[in-house]
């Protein structure tokens, strides 16, 4: 089941919205609507929903700030945000923020469903993966001897906490110019240092994670937004298009058109 909060400050719009959902016969529940982005917080901390659909423009709060403090709080809230405004800054801001679409007004009833079916496989195999990944935590607790050298269990958990905040820094940052050298001044590290537990403990050395994280979220918009090539490398931190496009190529196999045309 999907949990669904709705936040609007036209009245016909959020019955219009739940009479939608309603009708689509899928297993997605509204659980809430607000009319601003301050109640839109109250209802979302209340009833914790899997995804908030949110306008941008609305009364002392907008949506775009409610999303930036829902993100805060509940990162793994998933979030759609629609306008009459066809602007690409917004777009833009909100992708900063986090948002997983962005629709234009008005909606049609398919686009509305084929959107919320896109979320939904999101968030399913997004809870899937948390049950894999808590499994796998169980089966490594269960290998690990329950004696073992204190001095090599303490040096370990230091080097998995910092590749834990290089990881955390590159998803922060991936938009914009970074580098191993950045990377290490975050966490006090010899580049050199940084370099070889890097590897050690992911199989790949940093520049080639950055290049498949950016490929991967890049994946993840073209799926989800209609925007050109170009926009979409730049949110991904590149400045050159067409260098953009040659890693994407080396990753993928195939060029971000003709994934684009492909995905869809």
């Amino acid at each position: 089941m999907l949990n669904i909060v709705i936040v609007d400050d036209e009245q016909i719009v959020l019955d219009g919205m739940k009479t939608v959902l309603k009708s689509a016969g899928r297993d997605w529940q509204v659980v809430g609507t607000a009319v601003n982005g301050v109640q839109g917080l109250e209802v979302i901390r209340s009833s914790r929903p899997d995804i908030v659909i949110t306008d941008i423009k609305m009364p002392d709060m907008d949506g775009l700030e409610m999303s930036r403090l829902v993100k805060e709080e509940f990162p793994d809230i998933v979030i759609f945000v629609f306008s009459g405004y066809a602007e690409f800054n917004l777009a833009q801001k909100a992708i900063d923020l986090g948002v997983y679409n962005y629709l234009l007004k008005p909606m049609k009833y398919m686009e509305i469903y084929a959107a919320l079916e896109k979320a939904e496989e999101f968030v399913l195999e997004r809870r899937r993966a948390r049950l894999e990944q808590e499994e796998q935590v169980k089966r490594l607790k269960s290998s690990i001897p329950l004696l073992k050298e204190q001095d090599a269990g303490q040096k370990q958990k230091h080097r998995t906490k910092i590749i834990g905040e290089v990881l955390n820094y590159i998803e922060e940052n991936y938009s914009k110019n970074i580098s191993l050298k950045e990377a290490s001044e975050k966490v006090y590290l010899n580049i050199n240092y940084l370099s070889e537990i890097f590897k050690a403990e992911l199989g790949e050395n940093f520049t080639e994670y950055l290049k498949k994280y950016r490929v991967k979220k890049a994946i993840e918009l073209l799926k989800r937004m209609d925007l050109k090539i170009y926009q979409i490398a730049e949110m991904v931190g590149y400045s050159d298009s067409k260098h953009f496009s040659q890693v994407f190529k080396e990753i993928t196999g195939v060029s971000p058109k003709d994934y684009n045309i492909s995905s869809r």
